[in-house]
């Protein structure tokens, strides 16, 4: 964690028209560099895998997930593009949601056993299970 190796990336998207990063990284929680992106016309929830090059990065409205994104999706935005331009010079993957949603055998601090999955191995102890992404949250 002391070493931040997302930082570039996080200044470059930082500098992208526009946006606002603010960081809500919770070491307890989290095994992930946590953060809001602030767009004038959209908002989302980036997170950076402290294991390894992974990442997960989720349109966002009325305080949830709405929607995970993908750099082959069709309908991104001007700025999605921009963003997904900069994860790939920095060689950022994004796990399907299938592999986010295979059940792991882990004893976690906050996740319930039977709730664990790979999303929580790679990103966050929190009780959130990501098959409860809604359904447009597809891939």
């Amino acid at each position: 964690m002391e070493l931040r190796p997302y930082d570039s990336l996080i200044q470059q998207l930082g500098a992208l028209d526009s946006v606002q990063l603010s960081e809500h990284t919770d070491t307890i929680n989290y095994v992930a560099f946590a953060y809001k992106v602030d767009h004038p016309q959209q908002e989302w929830v980036l997170e950076l895998s402290m294991l390894g090059r992974l990442a997960v990065l989720a349109r966002t409205g009325e305080h949830q997930w709405q929607r995970l994104m993908y750099p082959g999706d069709q309908d991104l935005h001007a700025v999605e593009q921009q963003m997904f331009a900069l994860f790939a010079e920095h060689q950022i993957e994004f796990p399907s949601r299938a592999t986010l949603e295979l059940p792991i055998d882990m004893t976690l601090d906050y996740t319930d056993p039977e709730n664990a999955r790979v999303y929580h191995a790679l990103f966050s102890d929190e009780d959130f299970l990501p098959q409860q992404f809604p359904p447009r949250c597809q891939r």
